[in-house]
């Protein structure tokens, strides 16, 4: 990550991706969904909550710590994003920074043209072998 000197989540974070299969939650079946009662529906999205339960789980770690690890690793991505860096996970993706210059966009509604300001954009492309999961 250009060179910086952070502390090191690297080796977690890239174990974590292949030992465990989070990355992948299925969709559940609807006799499994918490219904009205708890209040709680599963949405099939993949929260820090799931990661923290995760790490309980399959390290060990107190509930405390998974969440405080989970909350460290994602700080770390994005102080490194925010620095201007990309973060790349191997066999994961890589989270990128794009600069888009000023462009002329046009309202939908009603037609007429509007000037659309430079930003910096945040996107992610998939790894080749995540790709393959996924297909």
């Amino acid at each position: 990550m250009g060179g910086v000197n952070r502390p090191n989540v690297a080796s977690f974070t890239i174990w974590w991706f292949y030992n465990s299969e989070f990355y992948c939650k299925p969709t559940p079946d609807p006799s499994e969904v918490a219904g009205p009662e708890t209040n709680m529906v599963d949405t099939g999205t993949l929260t820090r909550a799931d990661l923290a339960e995760m790490l309980n789980r399959q390290i060990g770690l107190s509930r405390a710590d998974s969440a405080a690890m989970i909350e460290s690793i994602l700080d770390h991505m994005t102080s490194a994003l925010l620095g201007g860096d990309n973060v790349k996970i191997s066999g994961f993706g890589t989270f990128v920074l794009r600069d888009k210059g000023q462009r002329i966009g046009r309202n939908p509604k009603t037609g007429v043209e509007v000037p659309i300001t430079p930003r910096r954009v945040l996107t992610f492309r998939a790894s080749q072998g995540m790709r393959q999961k996924v297909k």
